[in-house]
């Protein structure tokens, strides 16, 4: 894994600070401190192709988090009636996102103690299917 700290262009926050803020919240939620955030950070950018993407760029969304209330055509994810949500900024979102990862309790995330626990928990909780991988 590839552990680059890249700085936004309008904002105080690297990426990898948003990733400490996501675990510091999750881990907080969970009663834990198994949340590494090389594992958010790595996850983000994966998900975003290195935080280019226009879901990261235009949204502030790094993790492909969607909603059922309407927000355009353009956020709408395919083949289904919800749509991927839009964060005012990085912080906003890192915060929904430790919030958003502590949902996944049932599925081991707060045990997770390596990159293969962490996303076998998500895979388990239904984060993403096999033709997400």
């Amino acid at each position: 894994l590839e552990f680059r700290r890249v700085l936004f262009r309008s904002g105080s926050m690297t990426y990898y600070e948003l990733a400490e803020r996501t675990a510091q919240v999750a881990n907080a939620d969970l009663r834990t401190n198994n949340i590494d955030p090389r594992y958010v950070y790595a996850q983000w950018q994966h998900e975003t192709g290195n935080f280019t993407s226009r879901l990261a760029v235009e949204n502030n969304n790094f993790g492909g988090i969607t909603q059922k209330e309407p927000n355009g055509e353009e956020n709408r994810l395919p083949g289904t009636d919800l749509y991927f949500k839009i964060f005012d900024s990085p912080e906003d979102y890192a915060e929904y996102c430790g919030h958003y990862l502590a949902k996944f309790a049932d599925t081991g995330i707060g045990e997770a103690t390596n990159l293969d626990e962490y996303l076998t928990a998500l895979y388990n909780g239904h984060y993403f299917t096999p033709e997400d991988e």
